[in-house]
C-alpha cells in the first residue's frame, strides 16, 4: 500500500478458519446463483476447480490475516484447490504486470499502491479487471457483502471511471498526530487532544506550540524537537495533509495537473517553512532520525499513519493521539485503503468473488484493523474494534472515530506514466524547503513548472 517501516515481529490471538467462517456467516452449505463459473447453486463443499489468489507479503500482521483468509476459504470449499501467488512489497505489483503480459493473472487479487504501476488503477486502465457491479447488486445485503455497512468514501474509492472494478479491502490507514504526553506535561504545555476538544487544534497552534516545545543548545544542537520531521516518514503524505487543510492540493482530482502554485498552496508551504528552517522545530540535517528521537522521548508530537501505534506501544512514556490539525479549509482526514479485484480473464469468477467477500467480511475487517493498527472499513465494526482496542494504547480512540465519520479518500483515476516522477519531485522540493531553506513561493513555482512539464500539462 505505502512505504512504511516494519512495525512488529509477530502475531498473537489468531482466530481459526472455522471460527472465522462462523463469524462471517459462511459456514455450512448453501450457495449463490452462478454468474460465470458454471457452478450455479452447487453447495460450496461440492464445488471443484482451482482458484489462484494474489497477495503482497509485507508485515507479519497482514500476512497472517491473508493466510487466515485462505485457510477459511479452503475449509468452505474443500474441493477447490487454492494456489497462492505472493511477492514482497512493490515486487508484487511487478509480478502482476508480468503475469498480465503472460495472460496468467491470479483470479482474485489483493491490490496495493492505488496509482502505481501494477496497482488497481493501472490494472483497471489496462482493462485487466472484471467489473463487479452485477455482483455488488446481487450480494449487497447484510447477509453477504454488507455493502451499505462500508464507509461511503471507501465504496467510492474502489470505483474507476463510474465502474465498480474493485472492492475496498484491508482497513483504513489514517494520518494522525501522536504525542508524548509526559514531555508536554513536563513542559507545562496543553496536549493536542485537549486543544482539539477546545476547538484550538489548528496549524497556527502547531507552529506556536512546536516553537515553545523545541529546545536547542547555544550551538544549535537539538535537545528536544517540538515536531517530528516529514523527511523521516512520507514527505508527500505529510505535505498533502497540510495542503488540504488550507484548501489546496498538489495534484488536481484527475491527476493531470500540478495545482499547488496558488495562494492557499503557497500559504500552506509557508507553514512548513516556518516549522522547518525558520523556527527549526523539527529534527533537520545533523539532528538525528525522528523515529529514534521519538523512542528516546525527545520529540513532542509527530504526524504518522495510525499503524505506528504498533511501535509506540512498547515506549515507556505516556503517549496518546489526536486528529491532524485544522487549517482555514477545515480538517480533511488523509487516509488510504487497499483494494481487491478479480481478473477479467478468470474462468472461476464466482469463486473469486466469494474469496473477496470473505476477505472483506466484518470478522476479517475487525481482526485486521485491531492487529495491524488500522481503522475498520465497516460501521458495524466500530463497537467491537473499540472494545478490543481498549486494553491497548492509545486510550482516546473517540477522537479517531470522530474523524473517521468524515472520511475522505482519493479515488482511483487513470494513471499517468509520469506519476512516479511527479511524486519524486514533491519529495525533492519538500527536502529542499526543509534542509536548504528554499523559499515556499519558489518551491510552489518549481513544483508547478516542472511537474506540469512532466505531466504534459504545459
Amino acid at each position: 500500500m505505502l512505504s512504511r517501516r516494519r512495525m512488529v515481529a509477530g502475531v498473537a490471538g489468531a482466530i481459526t478458519g472455522g471460527a472465522l467462517l462462523a463469524a462471517c456467516g459462511l459456514s455450512g452449505g448453501g450457495g449463490r446463483s452462478g454468474t460465470g463459473d458454471g457452478t450455479g447453486a452447487v453447495p460450496p463443499a461440492l464445488r471443484t476447480g482451482t482458484l489462484t489468489v494474489g497477495n503482497q507479503l509485507s508485515y507479519p500482521e497482514q500476512d497472517a490475516i491473508r493466510a487466515l483468509t485462505v485457510q477459511a476459504f479452503r475449509e468452505r470449499y474443500p474441493g477447490v484447490r487454492v494456489e497462492e501467488v505472493n511477492a514482497p512489497l512493490q515486487q508484487y505489483n511487478q509480478k502482476l504486470l508480468a503475469m498480465l503480459a503472460g495472460g496468467t493473472l491470479p483470479d482474485a487479487m489483493h491490490l496495493y499502491y492505488g496509482q502505481a504501476a501494477g496497482g488497481p488503477a493501472d490494472l483497471a486502465a489496462r482493462e485487466a479487471l472484471r467489473p463487479l457491479d452485477d455482483y455488488v447488486r446481487r450480494d449487497a445485503g447484510p447477509g453477504a457483502l454488507g455493502w451499505e455497512d462500508l464507509w461511503p468514501a471507501a465504496r467510492q474509492a474502489a470505483r474507476y471511471e463510474a465502474r465498480q472494478l474493485t472492492l475496498p479491502n484491508g482497513g483504513v490507514a489514517a494520518a494522525i498526530v501522536f504525542f508524548n504526553r509526559d514531555l508536554l506535561r513536563a513542559a507545562g504545555r496543553e496536549a493536542p487532544d485537549d486543544l482539539f476538544r477546545r476547538g484550538r487544534w489548528t496549524w497556527d497552534t502547531v507552529v506556536e506550540e512546536a516553537t515553545r516545545l523545541t529546545a536547542r543548545e547555544p550551538d544549535g544542537a537539538l535537545l528536544r524537537a517540538g515536531l517530528g520531521s516529514p523527511l523521516h516518514w512520507e514527505p508527500g503524505t505529510w505535505a498533502t495533509v497540510l495542503l488540504r487543510g488550507y484548501g489546496a492540493d498538489y495534484l488536481s482530482p484527475d491527476g493531470r495537473r500540478v495545482v499547488v502554485d496558488s495562494p492557499p498552496g503557497r500559504q500552506a508551504l509557508q507553514v512548513l517553512s516556518e516549522l522547518g528552517p525558520r523556527r527549526r522545530t523539527m529534527p533537520l540535517r545533523g539532528d538525528g532520525d525522528s523515529v529514534a528521537l521519538i523512542k528516546e522521548g525527545r520529540v513532542a508530537q509527530a504526524l504518522l499513519w495510525f499503524v505506528a501505534a504498533a511501535w509506540w506501544r512498547p515506549l515507556t512514556f505516556e503517549w496518546d493521539i489526536a486528529p491532524a490539525p485544522a487549517g482555514p479549509a477545515g480538517r480533511p482526514l488523509r487516509a488510504v485503503i487497499s483494494r481487491a479485484g478479480i481478473a477479467r480473464q478468470s474462468t472461476v469468477p464466482d469463486l473469486a468473488w466469494d474469496y473477496l467477500v470473505l476477505a472483506g467480511s466484518p470478522a476479517m475487517d475487525l481482526d485486521q484493523a485491531v492487529r495491524f493498527g488500522l481503522l475498520p472499513l465497516r460501521r458495524s465494526s466500530l463497537p467491537a474494534w473499540r472494545e478490543r482496542m481498549r486494553p491497548q494504547r492509545p486510550a482516546n480512540l473517540d477522537l479517531i472515530e470522530t474523524t473517521l465519520r468524515d472520511l475522505s479518500l482519493d479515488a482511483l483515476r487513470r494513471p499517468n506514466p509520469q506519476q512516479g516522477a511527479v511524486d519524486d519531485l514533491l519529495q525533492r522540493e519538500v527536502t529542499a524547503l526543509l534542509l536548504e531553506a528554499k523559499p515556499a513561493d519558489l518551491v510552489a513555482h518549481t513544483l508547478a513548472t516542472e511537474g506540469n512539464a512532466l505531466l504534459g500539462a504545459g
